[in-house]
C-alpha cells in the first residue's frame, strides 16, 4: 500500500509541475530569458557598455532560470524528456550561458 501512495504522490507532483511550466506566465518568463541570453551580450558589446558586472548578474539569473526549467522538465516529463533531442538541446543551452560571463571571456 505504501508503494502505491508513493506512486500517487509522484503522479500528483508531475501533474502540478507540468501545469506550472506549461502556464503562460512561466512560458513568457522563459521566452524573455531566451531572448536575453541570445541578444543581451551582443547588445552589451555593440553599445560599448562598460558595466560588465551588471551583465554578469543578469547572466547568472538567466542561467538559474534555465536550470530550473531543465529540472522542472525532468520532473514533469521524465519518460518523454530524458535523453530526448530537447533534453540535449537544453543541456547545450544551459552550458552556453556561462560562456558570455566575464569570468570566462576575460580568461
Amino acid at each position: 500500500a505504501d508503494h502505491k501512495g508513493g506512486w500517487a504522490a509522484k503522479k500528483r507532483l508531475q501533474h502540478y509541475v507540468r501545469h506550472f511550466y506549461r502556464g503562460v506566465r512561466f512560458q513568457i518568463l522563459m521566452f524573455a530569458a531566451l531572448l536575453l541570453a541570445l541578444f543581451l551580450p551582443d547588445l552589451w558589446v555593440i553599445t560599448s557598455a562598460s558595466n560588465t558586472e551588471a551583465l554578469d548578474w543578469i547572466l547568472v539569473g538567466i542561467l538559474a532560470t534555465f536550470v530550473v526549467e531543465f529540472l522542472l522538465q525532468l520532473i514533469g516529463e521524465w519518460s518523454s524528456y530524458f535523453l530526448s533531442f530537447a533534453f540535449w538541446m537544453d543541456i547545450v543551452g544551459v552550458l552556453s550561458v556561462p560562456l558570455d560571463h566575464s569570468l570566462v571571456t576575460t580568461f
